[in-house]
């Protein structure tokens, strides 16, 4: 796969969601904020490439207008902490250094401090996010064996750097978290 264009594209309807959950599961009540339709890495398992059909990546970038949305739906939640990502739809991070996408959620969730917002990614380039990291980020990373990330998700950053990436957004004063996903059954 090569290098996809990027369209910068200003948003229309519900940009935050409630997580589509699996059919027959309980929901974990996780709210998506799609600030990102596709994604540059390149892993063999992805679901993005059968689901999202479109040739480039989509980039929404009226991050006030998204911020008004994040804003209603935690306002109208009285009973429970809410938990957001900018992961379902595109790796949280491998855009970021570029684009600067997330800075100004991760401000909005740091000063709202009601919710939390998880940026979830296999790219572990955060420096321009550590002076913003707080308590109401989490940053996590996918983590596989160092032998299938080589062979099955191309383009995204070795286990040992995620791992160094997770320490220092933890020192950062923010939640890490680790996901096993998928579980891939492997020789050895």
């Amino acid at each position: 796969m090569g290098l996809q264009r990027i369209n910068f594209v200003e948003p229309k309807g519900n940009i935050v969601r409630d997580c589509p959950g699996t059919k027959n599961h309980i929901c974990c009540g996780y709210k998506t904020i799609d600030l990102i339709e596709g994604c540059v890495l390149s892993c063999s398992y992805c679901i993005l490439k059968n689901y999202i059909k479109a040739q480039h990546i989509k980039v929404n970038k009226d991050i006030p207008y998204i911020i008004s949305q994040i804003d209603k739906e935690i306002d109208s939640e009285k009973r429970h902490i809410l938990r957001f990502g900018t992961g379902e739809l595109s790796d949280s991070l491998a855009l970021d250094r570029r684009y600067q996408l997330n800075r100004p959620l991760v401000e909005y969730f740091g000063s709202k401090k009601k919710a939390l917002l998880e940026l979830k990614s296999k790219w572990v380039y955060i420096n321009h996010l550590v002076p913003y990291l707080n308590p109401y980020t989490v940053v996590s990373f996918s983590l596989a064996p160092q032998s299938i990330i080589e062979k099955e998700e191309k383009r995204t950053s070795p286990l040992y750097k995620r791992l160094k990436a997770a320490k220092k957004a933890q020192e950062a004063g923010c939640f890490v978290g680790l996901h096993l996903d998928p579980v891939i059954i492997y020789e050895g």
